[in-house]
């Protein structure tokens, strides 16, 4: 592994012997089943669930379970993974795949998953913004925080989820793991009508010099907007100021005529606005910028929809490309295939990207998630260095502090309303009250 990320094997051996948390993460991932309660038909939930390893050398390890943290702890310090995935609970552990007949051994529960990786984004960006081109700005990150408030709020308010937990990739993207007990039990079917429920883009391509035609066919927008894209728009359209449209902090999109001509080809040529608009950039292109460009595009396509020469039709279509060029250029691009499947696996938090050094960090104040800073997570260098101080408290600890109090506490009490209620109705069948 590189040395510049801080990734070496006695670094990882430190931290898995004295850092990762092997407890809380059971305590999620059981979700309160206790293995010694011979009541509860899910105690031996955790040890049902798959993990797999990726060892060094790419070396690949799947179906492994753990009865509970402190075998999963014994073999993860043995093995020393450089990357930890979490996959389903199936019908049986998930070290016994290969003696149980494959129409028996199928995956159960599974908590719904998203993942959004800045690269998928190539397409509506002018400079480098992943760690694998030119730079890595903090303006990026707005695109992921977009992503993490578009999808959250629709998850919540449209779904009722309450138990989300939002995780940084370690390099360029975030995953999210919706844990309530309804989203667990989801059939692939129906996390798929969910993901096809929050896809507003389609298809993919390297630019989007395509004409009003394709952003047509890739955004398709009802009249009036449904709900949801009404919120989208609101969350996406700050965000789409500063990271897509500002020439000093973001894309600068119409800082040029080659990229102004692919935002205008957006637009319904109705009375010839794409021309008025191009001449008068062109005739002032020394003086303006993309921010007072945006502001005349928007002025005229609300004028020219707003204009006796249009027709009904036409000034629809005219507004709801304002809201195309929004949408496309921010809302969130989601991996379908890692959502829909249950036996789909996903990296785990905490874990340390060997890549980065970075630590998967979660992200728990989603209101506030534009401010949360890639480059400011504990690496493994750091938390090394930490340790070495002697210091009793790493720049992890606040963290799970906060992922214990503000994720698995509310999820923990969920768990216990289910148990009570499991029990309760035991007792109304036996009399054992």
């Amino acid at each position: 592994m590189g040395s510049s990320s801080g990734f070496d094997e006695q670094s990882l051996q430190i931290f898995y012997s004295r850092l990762f948390p092997y407890e809380q993460m059971f305590d999620w991932l059981s979700y309160s089943h206790d293995p010694k309660d011979a009541t509860d038909p899910d105690r031996d939930l955790f040890y049902r669930r798959e993990f797999s390893f990726t060892k060094a050398n790419d070396v690949y390890i799947r179906y492994l379970s753990f009865k509970d943290a402190n075998e999963f702890k014994e073999r993860v310090k043995k093995d020393q993974p450089h990357k930890i995935d979490i996959g389903a609970v199936y019908s049986f552990p998930a070290k016994d795949h290969a003696t149980v007949s494959q129409s028996k051994f199928r995956p159960l529960y599974r908590e719904l998953v998203f993942d959004v990786d800045l690269t998928d984004y190539e397409e509506v960006q002018t400079k480098g913004t992943t760690p694998d081109k030119s730079i890595w700005s903090r303006n990026a990150w707005l695109y992921m925080a977009c992503a993490i408030k578009v999808v959250d709020s629709a998850l919540r308010e449209d779904f009722g989820f309450e138990h989300l937990l939002w995780v940084f990739s370690g390099r360029r993207g975030v995953h999210c793991w919706v844990c309530d007990d309804s989203a667990l039990k989801l059939e692939d079917n129906e996390r798929t009508a969910i993901v096809e429920y929050l896809t507003l883009i389609t298809g993919a391509g390297k630019s989007t010099s395509g004409g009003g035609d394709n952003l047509d066919q890739r955004i398709r927008l009802t009249t009036p907007r449904h709900p949801s894209v009404r919120r989208a728009v609101e969350i996406c359209r700050p965000m789409f100021l500063k990271v897509c449209i500002s020439d000093t902090e973001g894309q600068g999109i119409l800082a040029t005529e080659e990229r102004w001509q692919r935002v205008l080809a957006m637009v319904p040529n109705v009375d010839g606005i794409r021309e008025t608009l191009a001449n008068e950039w062109r005739s002032s292109a020394s003086s303006s910028s993309s921010e007072k460009r945006w502001n005349q595009l928007e002025a005229t396509v609300k004028a020219t929809a707003r204009g006796s020469k249009a027709t009904a039709w036409e000034s629809d279509e005219l507004l709801k490309a304002l809201d195309s060029i929004v949408l496309f250029h921010v809302y969130p691009r989601l991996d379908v295939n890692v959502s829909t499947h249950r036996n789909h696996l996903l990296k785990s938090p905490f874990v340390v990207h060997p890549k980065t050094g970075n630590v998967c960090v979660p992200i728990l104040n989603v209101q506030k998630c534009e401010s949360f800073d890639p480059d400011n997570v504990p690496t493994l260098q750091t938390l090394i260095k930490e340790l070495e101080d002697a210091k009793e408290r790493t720049s992890l600890n606040p963290i799970l502090d906060k992922f214990e109090s503000q994720f698995l506490g509310p999820l923990k009490k969920s768990a216990r309303a289910r148990t009570r209620s499991r029990q309760e109705k035991l007792a109304a069948v036996t009399g054992a009250w």
